[in-house]
């Protein structure tokens, strides 16, 4: 998944929906207690850490980041350049348990420098 964005942007919405590794199936976060979206750069450096989501629909794992000012300030580069942010959501659930999505890979985020 890529989502893209320009520079210093606060919208849309980060929206994704939690699935399996299959890719396809939904998760149920019916008994989570908090979702956090992570993200960094290239290079490693964080620029969302643990930020605060909005769970959606539990019973279909949709949930959502809305990006607070400063989170879009760094350009990523092109994503044909590999040069894409990480994302990922981290799920925490009641027993105390956490899962990260994807498990796999990253949530490919690419910030476009703006014109002005």
């Amino acid at each position: 998944m890529t989502f893209w964005m320009k520079q210093n942007d606060t919208a849309p919405i980060l929206q994704v929906q939690l699935v399996e590794d299959d890719g396809v199936t939904p998760v149920s976060i019916t008994t989570a207690v908090q979702v956090v979206f992570n993200m960094r750069t290239v290079a490693g450096v964080v620029l969302v850490n643990r930020g605060i989501c909005t769970i959606v629909n539990a019973a279909t794992g949709i949930v959502e980041y809305p990006w607070a000012v400063g989170d879009t300030a760094v350009n990523s580069g092109p994503v044909a350049d590999g040069l894409a942010h990480d994302g990922e959501f981290e799920v925490v659930y009641s027993t105390g348990r956490r899962r990260t999505f994807p498990s796999d890979s990253y949530i490919d985020i690419v910030v476009t420098d703006d014109i002005a």
